[in-house]
């Protein structure tokens, strides 16, 4: 089965940068990744629940691109985006979608399923996370998910910080991911809201262009 191909409209991806902004769900400083390297800026979706109508408008859209997809169930990366898999799940007009919950995927415990069905091994699982980075975090969950004998169509992110996920991945699993927004949308909705000054933005771009991570499993 091949991956469809899925276009995000600059309207969306537009509006979820705005509202992860006016959230304050990005902050623009000195920060360390989970993989130990120093960014100038951070994207914590950890409390997106908190925020029920930006919740809902956000997983409408992930619901939206895994259904182009053709997903047949979901699966949040452990333990982060469970909620989020989760909420998009419910976001269907009909039935929700199952989802497919890994808590413990790394210590290779069995999966615990969580939905309407019994999901049958051969069926299309998109994985649903909050930020790519280099990838790290998704190597062994798409893996494990083949092994289980899933399909992993494909990976729906929020937010792609642009610093070689989406292309290691690509190479590495032969997966696709796709991205609501990227952090460029977001510098250009907190210069828009007046939270980012143009002589930072060219800080952070020099940044961008300078990063190309070798991938860890422990980072995003």
């Amino acid at each position: 089965m091949t991956t469809r191909e899925v276009t995000i409209p600059e309207g969306v991806s537009s509006m979820v940068a705005s509202m992860l902004v006016a959230c304050e769900y990005v902050k623009v400083g000195d920060w360390e990744l989970t993989t130990g390297r120093r960014a100038p800026f951070y994207i914590d979706l950890r409390e997106l629940s908190a925020e029920p109508a930006v919740n809902v408008a956000i997983c409408t859209e992930l619901l939206k691109v895994a259904s182009q997809l053709e997903a047949e169930a979901l699966m949040g990366i452990p333990d982060a985006s469970n909620l989020i898999a989760m909420t998009t799940a419910l976001m269907g007009k009909k039935l929700p979608l199952p989802v497919l919950r890994m808590s413990k995927v790394v210590s290779g415990e069995e999966p615990k399923l969580f939905g309407i069905t019994v999901i049958p091994k051969g069926s299309r699982v998109v994985v649903i996370d909050d930020v790519i980075t280099d990838g790290g975090s998704k190597i062994k969950v798409v893996n494990k998910l083949r092994e289980l004998g899933y399909h992993v169509e494909a990976i729906v992110v929020v937010v792609d910080r642009c610093e070689g996920g989406i292309a290691y991945l690509a190479s590495k699993l032969s997966v696709s991911v796709f991205a609501l927004c990227t952090i460029r949308h977001i510098l250009t909705q907190l210069e828009l809201q007046e939270k980012l000054t143009k002589e930072k933005r060219g800080e952070i771009e020099e940044y961008l262009r300078k990063a190309s991570f070798a991938p860890a499993d422990t980072s995003s």
